[in-house]
This record gives C-alpha cells, sequence and structure tokens, in this order.
C-alpha cells in the first residue's frame, strides 16, 4: 500500500504554515462525489481502503505500517479500529486509519490513543459525557464526543472500554448496505467505506446527540461573530458537507438548548480539574466567587 507515511511520523514538528498548506498526493479531485450520486461513474483507488467484512480488516493489519504510538493528526484520521473486536486474537492492537490512505498499526489500547486525542481538542470524554448528561438527561449507551471539527463516535459500546470509533467529521454520508440490508455503509470523504453490522435507523438514532452537540457549538460561533461584527471564514471547503453540518440544517432554527448556557457549562466542567492542577488557586481572594461561578 503506498502511503505518505513521512507526513505522518514528522507532522508535529513541521510548522503551522506548512500544516495548513500540506495536501495529500491521494487526495480525490471531488471528495464530495458519492457513490450513490456517480451513476456509475465512481472511481475507485488503491489508496482508497474499504472495510467489510473480518476479512478486509486482516489484511489492512498485515499490510500497515508499525509504530509504538500512532499520530495523533485530528484533521487526518478517519477511524481508530480495536482489532480485537474483528479477530479475537489480535488483542490489545489498534489500528487507524487516516485520510491518505496510511494505516498505523500500534499496541497502544484504543482507549488510550483516543483519549490522547481528546486532550489534545482539550476536554476529556469524561467532561463531554457529563455535557450529553446537561443535554440530553443521560449520555446513552455511545456516548459521542463533539468538540469543533473533533467529532468521533464509538461503533459500540459500552463506550468506557476499548471500542472502535468513527470520525463524523470526515463522514459524508451513511445509509443501507445495498446487498445486507441489516448493515449500514458509512463512505468518507475521498472515497473510503466502512460497513457495519448495525441498521441505518440506529445508527441515525446514535447521531442524533452528536448534531445537537455540533449544532449549539457552531450557532454559539455564529452569534459571537455577528455580535463583535466579524466574518467566519472557512479553511476546509469540505466542513459543510460532512454528516454533521448536514444534520443540524434539518434542524428547527434554534436548538432546544440555549448555546450560551452551554458554553458556560463547558467551562463548569472542566474548573474542578483546573483547580486540581493549579493547586495555588486556593489562595486566590477571588477563590470562593470562582466557585460559585463554575458550579454544575
Amino acid at each position: 500500500m503506498a502511503v505518505d507515511f513521512n507526513f505522518h511520523q514528522y507532522f508535529g514538528n513541521k510548522k503551522l504554515e506548512f500544516i495548513n498548506s500540506f495536501e495529500s498526493p491521494y487526495y480525490c479531485p471531488n471528495p464530495m462525489l458519492t457513490e450513490k450520486m456517480s451513476d456509475g461513474l465512481y472511481d475507485y483507488d488503491r489508496n482508497n481502503f474499504y472495510l467489510h467484512s473480518r476479512d478486509d480488516m486482516k489484511g489492512y493489519a498485515e499490510n500497515a505500517l508499525t509504530a509504538c504510538d500512532a499520530p495523533v493528526e485530528v484533521e487526518k484520521i478517519i477511524c481508530v479500529i480495536n482489532h480485537s473486536e474483528f479477530d479475537f486474537s489480535c488483542k490489545n492492537e489498534t489500528l487507524v486509519f487516516y485520510e491518505d490512505g496510511c494505516v498505523v498499526k500500534t499496541t497502544e489500547r484504543s482507549r488510550d490513543f483516543m483519549n490522547r486525542v481528546f486532550k489534545h481538542a482539550g476536554m476529556s470524554y469524561k467532561h463531554m459525557r457529563q455535557m450529553m448528561i446537561y443535554m440530553n438527561g443521560n449520555s446513552g449507551h455511545n456516548c459521542p464526543y463533539v468538540q469543533g471539527k473533533v467529532a468521533f463516535m464509538p461503533i459500540g459500546g459500552p463506550s468506557k472500554k476499548d471500542v472502535s470509533w468513527v470520525s463524523l467529521s470526515h463522514l459524508l454520508e451513511y445509509r443501507e448496505h445495498p446487498k445486507e440490508g441489516h448493515m449500514t455503509r458509512l463512505e468518507f470523504f475521498n472515497r473510503h467505506f466502512l460497513d457495519l453490522d448495525i441498521g441505518v435507523k440506529r445508527f441515525k438514532k446514535r447521531m442524533e446527540p452528536a448534531i445537537h452537540m455540533y449544532a449549539a457549538q457552531h450557532r454559539r460561533l455564529v452569534d459571537t461573530a455577528a455580535q463583535f461584527d466579524v466574518a467566519i471564514v472557512q479553511r476546509d471547503g469540505r466542513a459543510n458537507k460532512n454528516v454533521l453540518h448536514k444534520g443540524m440544517v434539518e434542524l428547527p432554527l434554534r436548538p432546544v438548548i440555549n448555546e450560551l448556557v452551554l458554553a458556560e457549562k463547558m467551562m463548569g466542567v472542566t474548573y474542578n480539574d483546573w483547580k486540581k492542577e493549579n493547586p495555588f488557586l486556593k489562595d486566590c481572594p477571588y477563590a470562593e466567587d470562582l466557585d460559585k461561578l463554575f458550579s454544575v
């Protein structure tokens, strides 16, 4: 499998200008074109991954690049697979699929890898579950993680264990499998596919909390920009094509939750950890006021 692993290996050592301007040689000319829309004119490439069965997963695992720690490139990760879900003999083995076709195999557990992803995004998964409880009354069996463009959903639960994750920011659409009605086909940008043994209606229901969280965050951004009379420049033109943005557009004009209150809650759920990391705050004359302000 031809991959651009040098980019993955040295990504963290490059300057911001390099990161923003890098474009993988494996990007498709029209990443928004889907298999369903193409009317038979759909081009496939050996760098597109297609995961349908355990044999497919085994093949990618055998040809994957091995690393102690897979690179945390949030904007490039398509899915994170806990291999033992597909092959019981591969315990504590994680496969990370990247947008340019690169596949990295590591002995790092999937939950440990995802915790590194969440740390990079700025909010722990524990805090995200608290936010979901605030929004929906419960975090659900498959609680998603949505922090702007960093949006992942576990394929199976319970979420606290080692499970596989898919990036909702890269998910272009999902639909019933053309030949096996009990399965759902996920199609990501750049024509990558993952078939799940789950019905479409069930997958859609799991998506709903993620869409509501994304909508509240997005609308708060838009409202803030309007209040300060500034324009929002969208760097990634594909952002409004993923399932989160398309799902948000279909929601009522205003979300169920007030997005300003949500922002305050997001600060509140991280406040206690911040206090523990900064013990000198106990001597702050405003400590009591801060405790009252960020009480949740």
